[in-house]
């Protein structure tokens, strides 16, 4: 798994929650949009940005 993002989602959300929450979700889209959510449910004021690639599944 290949996840990229930028400060708006690290600056709110902990690597612990990222990984978490990257690896519980089947769908690579989904938990892109629950990390974006957690983010701007911290006040997330800057650009969230979130791509997860799986690779080999």
């Amino acid at each position: 798994m290949i996840l990229l993002c930028s400060d708006g989602l690290f600056n709110h959300v902990r690597d612990e929650e990222i990984a978490q929450i990257a690896l519980q979700e089947n769908n690579p889209d989904r938990a892109c949009e629950r990390l974006v959510a957690l983010a701007n449910e911290r006040g997330g004021r800057d650009n969230i940005s979130v791509v997860i690639v799986r690779v080999g599944q």
